[in-house]
């Protein structure tokens, strides 16, 4: 990731494949053939001189620009989103890895959705359940009684208050 100017963007260009196309982009064709740079181990050794020369020229441009650059040379360039770009962003919409839901408190609310598509298993996106909105299924399922339940209620070992601020005794 490089800071641009009005934001940072991710390069993905990790493979021999990519150098080539890497020091295009960055105006160095000579780094092609520069020993310091000719296989990826050496280039870790002088990771610096490579991130120097990437913030040089990215810190010159926007997001977009950068975005562009880098797509023109065949580089994988994207942004890094803020939480509120991501947001506004259709692409995670249109793959369903964010969806809208509703809840209880606020009415409906964007969660992360299912990122993995199954044909015959369906993954189940909801919103936070609420305090306590499950005690009786759990506590059943580990063998209480409905007995047994009453009292924790009583005791306020356990509650289903409804509201968040609310607090009990």
């Amino acid at each position: 990731m490089y800071p641009c100017k009005d934001g940072w963007v991710l390069i993905a260009a990790g493979d021999q494949h990519h150098w080539g196309r890497v020091c295009s982009a960055l105006g160095k064709p000579e780094w092609q053939t520069d020993p310091r740079f000719t296989t990826r181990h050496e280039r870790s050794k002088h990771a610096a001189a490579v991130n120097e020369a990437m913030r040089a020229l990215m810190s010159t441009m926007t997001m977009k620009d950068a975005i562009a650059h880098f797509t023109r040379h065949d580089v994988v360039a994207a942004p890094v989103n803020t939480i509120p770009q991501a947001a506004r962003d259709s692409h995670p919409w249109e793959r369903r890895a964010m969806v809208e839901v509703p809840d209880f408190l606020a009415g409906t609310i964007a969660v992360s959705g299912d990122f993995w598509h199954f044909s015959r298993t369906p993954a189940v996106v909801g919103s936070t359940p609420k305090v306590g909105e499950h005690n009786e299924e759990v506590l059943g399922l580990l063998g209480y009684s409905k007995e047994e339940i009453a009292d924790l209620y009583a005791k306020e070992v356990i509650g289903n208050w409804h509201h968040y601020d609310t607090l009990p005794g």
